[in-house]
């Protein structure tokens, strides 16, 4: 065990995995902030500090390659369920 997910990450999948990965989490992120921006949506706030909060510990601690992965399934089911919600508001037409 590298003590860092992202070592583990490239160890258990190559590079083209690893980019694949990060690619997905941080595109996740930017999407939940630019919901939180553009739509004020609070739940999208609490997606994207799940998703940021899951990369940091990542960094400290091996989350997906080791047995604690509470913060994976709630950061990935917080990341659904906001890619699933509809924005309430529509734009005003003139």
């Amino acid at each position: 065990v590298a003590h860092n997910g992202f070592i583990d990450e490239i160890l258990a999948t190559g590079l083209v995995g690893f980019a694949l990965n990060v690619a997905f989490w941080l595109a996740g992120l930017g999407v939940a902030v630019w919901r939180g921006v553009h739509d004020h949506d609070e739940f999208a706030w609490l997606v994207s500090a799940c998703l940021a909060l899951f990369l940091l510990l990542n960094w400290g601690d091996s989350i997906l390659q080791f047995y604690f992965r509470f913060p994976f399934y709630v950061s990935v089911a917080a990341l659904f369920a906001l890619l699933r919600d509809q924005p309430t508001t529509t734009p005003a037409r003139d």
